[in-house]
């Protein structure tokens, strides 16, 4: 149980460091021409490519193709152009960087949150199983000592009941042998005395002792 607990306060803490990443670039800029922190590496090393590209290849131009009259006229036409091609890379690269924003958001909305919520989900889902499958044998432990403990009871008590009948059975054995064995000695003495009575009315010695009780 502790173990579980602790995996669900991490997967909300990850939750919460999830919902922090999955903010829009958007909140991170200044102007609409601001690069975000997170695209600035794309942006210069787009800007750098295009930028060295660029005045190479016009650097090429304008020597071996557009040959003017003078050096200092070549060198102010490659100084312009290379100017026009700084803004025109900057630009470019404002523009790329967008569209690389504006595709890393869609696939952030229509692919990877969805996938990511569906993994949380999962996620919770499959703790929340282990969660109820622990509580289920925890309960199932539970139920199993109790049935125990009473099974355990009803049997000392079904033997103390056995114990107490089979000395109620034995007392009442034993009274009820007493009183044959009282019923039979008073049935002796009556007969015994029957004969002293007959023998005196007869004028007949008697000798016969009593009985005596067992």
């Amino acid at each position: 149980m502790r173990a579980i607990r602790g995996d669900g306060e991490e997967h909300r803490r990850n939750t919460i460091q999830n919902d922090d990443s999955e903010r829009s670039p958007d909140s991170h800029r200044e102007s609409i021409w601001s690069v975000p922190p997170e695209y600035r590496a794309f942006y210069f090393t787009l800007f750098i490519i295009l930028s060295i590209t660029g005045i190479t290849y016009l650097s090429w131009y304008e020597i071996t193709q557009n040959i003017r009259d003078s050096v200092h006229a070549t060198i102010v036409s490659i100084m312009i152009g290379s100017a026009a091609i700084f803004v025109t890379s900057a630009g470019t690269g404002v523009v790329a960087s967008e569209v690389k924003m504006v595709i890393a958001q869609y696939l952030e909305e229509k692919v990877y949150r969805p996938r990511r919520e569906k993994r949380r989900a999962e996620t919770q889902k499959q703790i929340e199983e282990e969660v109820a499958a622990e509580v289920e044998a925890e309960v199932e432990r539970v139920v199993a000592t109790l049935r125990e403990q009473i099974e355990a009871e009803v049997r000392k008590q079904l033997e103390e009941e056995k114990r107490q009948a089979v000395k109620q059975a034995r007392e009442e054995a034993r009274e009820e042998a007493h009183e044959e064995a009282r019923e039979t000695f008073s049935a002796q003495v009556r007969r015994w005395n029957q004969r002293r009575l007959d023998a005196e009315a007869k004028g007949e010695p008697f000798d016969e002792p009593p009985p005596i009780s067992d």
